[in-house]
């Protein structure tokens, strides 16, 4: 979301700040990645997302 830290993602989208970390938890685990930054890198370059 855009450089937004977990609690402003959860008011953005609806959900509480545990569902976004859990969220967020589960796509670096399943990208391989060591972090937030290093998974949004690796889902540009698989393709999963167009841009940031």
């Amino acid at each position: 979301m855009r450089g937004n830290n977990y609690k402003q993602i959860a008011y953005l989208s609806g959900l509480s700040t545990r569902t976004v970390e859990g969220y967020v938890a589960t796509a670096v685990r399943k990208l391989k990645a060591h972090n937030r930054t290093e998974a949004i890198l690796r889902a540009l370059e698989l393709g999963y997302i167009n841009s940031i």
